[in-house]
């Protein structure tokens, strides 16, 4: 990210960062009234943990984001077996993606930080860059021996004009999360402390395909 860039980011970092404050201020004065109904103190009550949800995760990102920037992502890394990983990303997510696996990948094994790699799994599974629009199904291969990909298409109208390099390596303009769309390069630093890679192509000009490849490892090792 060049200077000029980076000061435009930190322009919009700092917008994005005050937007949850309005309804926290807002709530917070309205709280204040010693005649307030008790249902609208409920809902103001609602209104911050949102909020407040919101805010915690915006720093979150940018704290991600930084440590990616230095390496130093990854803690500590384990085999774990691939699909209790998915299973564990895809516990209460509504609705639940379709995940197919091939039976050579049944079995698949990976090292890992298991929270890290939970983190990138959790971003490919609920990708949106269309919120008007489903993210199609998940498909777990052997694309060559010791490697595992996970791959899913992501509807986007605009996908033939979108540099899809730029968008694992710079912040999404517009994200469809209510983040500050670094997501996906922090999922793309994640895939590569992990000797792995994700990768982003268009495919028929309204929709991009989010693919991951990780190495696998014997399982017991």
């Amino acid at each position: 990210m060049t200077t000029s860039e980076r000061s435009a980011w930190m322009d919009r970092l700092a917008h994005d960062l005050r937007g949850p404050l309005s309804p926290l201020t807002t709530a917070a004065r309205l709280l204040r009234d010693p005649g307030l109904a008790e249902a609208d103190r409920r809902e103001l009550l609602d209104v911050v943990d949102r909020q407040c949800a919101r805010l915690g995760s915006m720093i979150d990102e940018v704290s991600d984001w930084m440590r990616a920037e230095k390496g130093r992502l990854i803690v500590r890394q384990e085999p774990h077996e691939l699909q209790m990983l998915l299973a564990n990303v895809t516990f209460g997510l509504r609705p639940p993606p379709v995940v197919h696996v091939t039976p050579e990948a049944e079995s698949a094994v990976v090292r890992s930080d298991s929270l890290r790699l939970g983190q990138l799994l959790r971003i490919l599974l609920t990708q949106h860059l269309d919120p008007n629009r489903q993210p199609g199904d998940v498909y777990v291969t052997v694309p060559s021996p010791n490697r595992v990909r996970l791959s899913r298409l992501i509807p986007f109208s605009n996908a033939g004009d979108l540099d899809c390099e730029q968008l694992l390596l710079h912040p999404w303009p517009e994200p469809g999360d209510g983040g500050l769309g670094l997501s996906l390069p922090i999922a793309r630093a994640i895939a590569e402390a992990h000797g792995g890679t994700l990768t982003c192509r268009t495919e028929g000009g309204d929709a991009i395909e989010l693919a991951v490849e990780l190495p696998t490892v014997p399982a017991g090792v």
